[in-house]
C-alpha cells in the first residue's frame, strides 16, 4: 500500500464498513470508541483488500481505510492507519466491565492472518453409497476467513439425477455446529450434487448412490433360536405355525386375558346438590302450609 504522509495529523474516529465480509466482528461497539491519532494523507492499496473500519474526521466520513486486511496469494497483512489502539481496549472495559469483546475481535484478526488458504473452508460429510433412505442426508461445515464456524451463511444444494437428468435445489438447514439437508424423498439411483455458499465463490461437488434396499427383504425366515431364548427369559411359550389350535387353547385358558368388570361407587352428600335440597325444603314447607291451612295440624 501507499500513503502520502504529511506533518499534519488529526484525531480519527472508527466507522464500521458494512461491506466487510471476511469474518463476523461480533457485538463490539466501535461507535463508542475514542479516536486514534493518524497522519493526514491519501491511502492507496493496490492489492486485494477487505476494509474493517473507515475513517471519520470531525463528523465527515472520508471513505479512507482505518483498519484494513490485505491479501496477496498466501500472504495476509493487517494495517491500522492510526496510533494508540490501547485506548480502544480501555474503552471496551468501560463499556462491558471486561476486555472480552475487544480481545475476541483481535483474536479473529490474528486467526485470519495465520490462516492458510490451503485449508478448506467448506467441508462435506455424506455417504457415497446409501442403503436405506433414513440415511440419505448431506452435512456441511462452513468457516469464514478467520476459520470460525459461520452460522449466518446461506448454503444451497443442487442435486442432479443420473437417470433422467432432472435437477432440484434446496437450502441446507442450520443444525448444532453444521448445516444439513434431508434427501429421504429421493428415489433409488445415482446422483451428482453441488453444495454452494451463496454470495461467495465457494462450492464443492460429489456423487452418491441410493440403493433399492429394504431391510425386511433381507431376512426371509425368523430366527428360531433368538425367539426361543426370548420366550425362556420372559416365561412365555413358543408356538409354530402348525400349532395354531394349541395357541388358541392357551390364550383362552389364561385367566390373565379373562374379561373383568369394574364398578365405581361415589357417595355424595345431599348438601352438595343445592338446587335439589332447596326443592325438597320448599316442598316440605308447602305441605306444612297446606296442612296448617286446612286444620290438619
Amino acid at each position: 500500500f501507499e500513503k502520502d504522509f504529511s506533518d499534519l495529523s488529526d484525531e480519527v474516529l472508527p466507522i464500521i464498513n458494512s461491506g466487510f465480509s471476511a469474518f463476523d466482528i461480533g457485538q463490539i461497539d466501535f461507535g463508542s470508541y475514542p479516536p486514534l491519532e493518524s497522519s493526514l494523507g491519501e491511502i492507496l492499496i493496490t492489492k486485494p483488500q477487505d476494509i474493517i473500519l473507515q475513517q471519520r474526521i470531525r463528523g465527515v466520513n472520508l471513505g479512507e481505510p482505518l483498519f484494513a486486511l490485505i491479501q496477496e496469494e498466501t500472504n495476509r497483512e493487517a494495517v491500522l492507519f492510526g496510533e494508540n489502539i490501547w485506548k480502544w481496549r480501555i474503552q471496551s472495559y468501560r463499556n462491558n466491565q471486561n476486555f472480552e469483546l475487544f480481545d475476541e475481535f483481535l483474536g479473529k484478526v490474528i486467526r485470519y492472518l495465520s490462516g492458510n488458504r490451503s485449508k478448506t473452508r467448506l467441508s462435506l460429510d455424506y455417504e457415497k453409497t446409501i442403503r436405506g433412505l433414513e440415511k440419505a442426508r448431506i452435512r456441511a461445515a462452513y468457516f469464514d476467513q478467520a476459520f470460525q464456524f459461520d452460522g449466518n451463511a446461506e448454503i444451497a444444494l443442487t442435486v442432479r439425477s443420473g437417470s433422467n437428468g432432472s435437477t432440484t435445489e434446496r437450502n441446507m438447514l442450520l443444525k448444532q455446529g453444521y448445516y444439513e439437508v434431508d434427501l429421504s424423498d429421493l428415489n433409488p439411483g445415482e446422483y451428482t450434487f453441488t453444495v454452494e455458499v451463496r454470495n461467495e465463490k465457494l462450492s464443492k461437488s460429489g456423487t452418491f448412490t441410493i440403493l433399492d434396499y429394504d431391510v425386511e427383504r433381507q431376512f426371509l425366515s425368523s430366527d428360531y433360536q433368538k425367539l426361543a431364548r426370548l420366550s425362556d427369559r420372559t416365561g412365555g411359550e413358543l408356538f409354530f405355525p402348525n400349532q395354531l389350535d394349541a395357541l388358541i387353547a392357551e390364550l383362552t385358558g389364561q385367566n390373565a386375558y379373562a374379561p373383568k368388570q369394574r364398578s365405581e361407587q361415589k357417595v355424595v352428600s345431599l348438601v352438595d346438590f343445592k338446587i335439589l335440597l332447596l326443592t325438597i325444603v320448599l316442598a316440605l314447607a308447602l305441605e306444612w302450609f297446606l296442612r296448617k291451612y286446612h286444620g290438619l295440624i
